[in-house]
């Protein structure tokens, strides 16, 4: 057992960090970056170092030939940036909740999710967009999810509750039948089979070959998958516990883990093994003999998995009960670092005339004024009290006209204005109880609220 107090911890706040909420880590095909997806926008990570946040903007893909990226950004809106400045923008007529690039077609493939409207669930539907135009909308039910391509037919597979749509571009041209509500689709680069996997007590794995079912096994309750790409093998944790191993859809093993919502990544070079486990807050590492090297302890629930490349392991923590949040850096099972949540925890913004970024950090109300990393001053704001609502109890919102920020919390009837470090305090008691929020989305007439990373956190 390695016990978290070797990882080495830095100053918690006063630091870049990884902010809240994070998602499942993108490693950016060309630069090496990670870039993590959190509240506020995107922190990007290089090697153990934070490099930049990227505020208003959660990236969730990367083209591997031109290096744009794609971002969610406001609540309907998707973006492409080069580098951090964005290039397009295309609104939806509803909530953006994942979007994935399709290199062999050029076209992005995005999943956006209507209103809940109790006691119906909300609809999703997935819009194929070619630049700035939308080619075609499809609904996918209430359980559509993250699109899949294949990269040597270009071929994008999505799920749709007990369905697999198929797409070729923008054309559906199959709808594959599997037990659901399918959780997850990953493509494997060793046979170039597309894995299904979904299914509640009754869960499942499915290998698809094109437009053809090749074969199913029986997992109960999977959470995620991860290919071994050196061979036929397919790693699946499921919520009862125990790292189910198939060889095609074959049950070779059952290594031994707790369950829970555990995530789980493959080191391309090694055939390494590295799942977390969310109940037990640790990391398994197993050899690709199927051996255990290491059982590493976390402090706070590990919510993902990212393997770089180069062998380094990336762990967002997110703690339920608090806004803390932490990122684990390892080399295989080597310790290198733990960032902070440092500042930026929760929303950002920037002023477009100064560039000078405002970042609230969400544990202590404490408003931080930066040039690029450095910290320039800060403001205090209270009274403050830090709250475990997700993915974001508080909003901020700048006027780019005087460079005011304003921000509101959950459960506070008031509204704090800050004019560089004065500090002005009015009361709204006779709004409500959300009256700050409210308040805020009056004077901007729309705050950003990122969509919570959770619920696709397979794809994030």
């Amino acid at each position: 057992m390695i016990d978290s107090p070797l990882f080495p911890v830095g100053e918690r706040i006063i630091v870049p960090g990884v902010g809240a909420s994070p998602g499942r880590p993108l490693v950016d095909p060309r630069t090496g970056e990670v870039l993590i997806c959190r509240r506020g926008g995107t922190t990007v990570v290089s090697g153990t170092e934070v490099v930049s946040v990227i505020p208003d903007y959660c990236v969730v893909d990367v083209d591997p030939q031109t290096g744009r990226r794609f971002a969610l950004t406001g609540v309907r809106d998707v973006a492409v940036l080069s580098g951090d400045r964005e290039v397009l923008r295309v609104t939806l007529p509803y909530t953006t909740m994942i979007a994935r690039y399709n290199p062999k077609n050029g076209l992005l493939y995005v999943l956006t999710e209507t209103p809940a409207n109790p006691p119906q669930p909300p609809n999703r539907y997935l819009s194929i967009l070619q630049g700035g135009i939308v080619l075609t909308t499809t609904s996918l039910g209430p359980y559509g999810g993250c699109p899949e391509f294949h990269p040597d037919t270009g071929l994008a597979y999505v799920p749709a509750g007990n369905t697999v749509l198929v797409f070729s571009g923008a054309q559906g041209i199959a709808s594959i039948p599997v037990t659901g509500p399918v959780q997850g689709i990953r493509f494997h680069p060793y046979n170039g089979l597309m894995y299904v996997w979904g299914g509640y007590m009754g869960g499942h794995v499915t290998a698809i070959a094109g437009t053809t079912v090749q074969g199913t096994a029986s997992v109960t309750s999977p959470v995620d998958l991860a290919p071994d790409l050196n061979r036929d093998y397919v790693y699946v944790t499921n919520m009862d516990g125990g790292l189910v191993v198939l060889s095609r859809t074959t049950r070779i093993a059952v290594l031994p883990m707790p369950g829970g919502l555990n995530f789980v990544d493959v080191l391309p070079g090694s055939g390494e093994i590295f799942a977390t486990t969310q109940y037990a807050r640790a990391l398994y590492v197993f050899s690709p003999s199927l051996t255990s090297l290491a059982v590493i302890s976390t402090p706070i629930t590990p919510w993902a998995v990212r393997v770089h490349p180069s062998g380094r392991v990336y762990v967002p923590e997110r703690d339920s009960q608090t806004p803390l949040t932490e990122l684990l850096i390892l080399s295989r099972t080597i310790p290198l670092a733990r960032l902070p949540s440092g500042y930026g925890l929760g929303p950002v913004a920037v002023r477009p005339d100064t560039g000078v970024a405002y970042a609230l950090d969400t544990l202590n109300g404490t408003l931080y004024l930066l040039s690029g990393t450095q910290v320039l001053t800060s403001v205090s704001l209270q009274p403050w009290m830090a709250s475990s609502l997700a993915p974001r109890p508080e909003s901020m919102a700048l006027d780019p006209g005087t460079g005011m920020v304003y921000v509101g919390r959950w459960g506070f009837n008031g509204l704090w204005a800050i004019n560089e470090t004065e500090v002005q305090t009015f009361s709204l008691a006779n709004f409500g109880y959300w009256s700050a929020v409210g308040a805020l989305r009056l004077i901007q007439r729309m705050v950003w609220c990122m969509p919570d990373c959770m619920s696709l956190l397979r794809c994030c």
